[in-house]
């Protein structure tokens, strides 16, 4: 991945993003989609962001934000995956990472 370009990186970032949500979708709603919806949203998701970055409108949400997060213990015999992602147009580089 480090020689991937920058185009690369964002479709890889994002196609992980989308399969972690589709598995959420399967996971706790029995939801299935096809391995084609993870690439078209994949897609969409960068597309929609690259016009965020031009409309200069990074930041700005149709619904406000909570303005506290705060993590939650699971339910006693419950498991909690946390995950996040970032990306570095300047460095080109991203990372994601999760704890379980």
């Amino acid at each position: 991945m480090l020689n991937w370009s920058l185009e690369q990186q964002q479709i890889g970032a994002a196609v992980m993003w989308e399969l972690w949500r589709f598995r959420n979708e399967l996971v706790w709603n029995n939801k299935r989609s096809s391995p084609d919806a993870v690439i078209v949203t994949a897609r969409r998701l960068i597309d929609d962001w690259r016009i965020s970055v031009a409309s200069k409108e990074v930041g700005k949400f149709s619904s406000p934000l909570p303005k506290t997060l705060k993590w939650t213990k699971p339910d006693f015999g419950k498991l909690k995956l946390n995950v996040d992602a970032s990306f570095m147009p300047s460095t080109g580089t991203f990372g994601a990472g999760w704890i379980l």
